[in-house]
């Protein structure tokens, strides 16, 4: 039986939040978020640790939700 990848889904989910949240974000913004990504993409294949790659893991669906919540914040006008 195979199982399925979810670390590879997850970070499907987050660079598609992240492009949808890039395209309608201000300069600023757009700095921040790829900073953040790239270090959380970059950061587990630094660092061999199991910590780093958890704590990337973790920050990777709090980035993702946070891209959520952005771009329904801004479709509504705040």
């Amino acid at each position: 039986m195979r199982r399925v990848p979810y670390g590879s889904v997850i970070d499907l989910i987050v660079i598609f939040l992240f492009v949808y949240a890039f395209l309608i974000a201000e300069a600023r913004a757009r700095i921040i978020m790829t900073t953040i990504l790239v270090l959380l993409f970059i950061l587990p294949a630094l660092f061999k640790i199991a910590a780093i790659y958890w704590i990337c893991y973790i920050g990777k669906v709090i980035f993702g939700l946070s891209c959520y919540v952005y771009t329904r914040a801004k479709k509504a006008g705040l």
